[in-house]
């Protein structure tokens, strides 16, 4: 007899980043360090009214579910540290970005310290929301 239970639990769950997460900075700093999934060097081209100043790039990310630890640095040279939660399996994305504002570029270093089944999910979101328009 098949066992239906078995079935829907290997099944993999929609991507879904968590509304609110939470993580405070010695957490943010450990799970960066232990990462076991990287993603670095990725460029994107972003359009400049995205990526204006550091206060307009977190307000695009954070009803997304994307927060921000830290963030600075003028138009042409901000630096971000963000994270974000699959609420479905828990795992935490992790991601430094350089942005510059004035030539509408980024360059980001993404990791996940869980399974990564979304992780591929996430950098294109995190990707595609700095790059397009609202």
């Amino acid at each position: 007899m098949l066992d239906m239970n078995a079935a829907q639990s290997s099944q993999p769950r929609p991507f879904a980043l968590d509304p609110s997460p939470t993580l405070d900075a010695p957490s943010f700093q450990a799970k960066w360090t232990s990462a076991s999934l990287v993603a670095s060097g990725m460029q994107a081209k972003l359009r400049s009214s995205a990526v204006a100043s550091t206060a307009e790039v977190t307000a695009r990310l954070t009803p997304l579910g994307v927060a921000t630890m830290a963030s600075g640095g003028p138009p042409e040279a901000m630096k971000f540290f963000f994270y974000a939660v699959d609420s479905g399996n828990r795992d935490t994305f992790l991601v430094e970005a350089f942005l510059d504002a004035t030539a509408g570029s980024g360059t980001f270093t993404a990791k996940c310290d869980g399974r990564g089944e979304n992780f591929a999910a996430f950098q294109r979101l995190f990707a595609e929301s700095l790059a397009t328009e609202l």
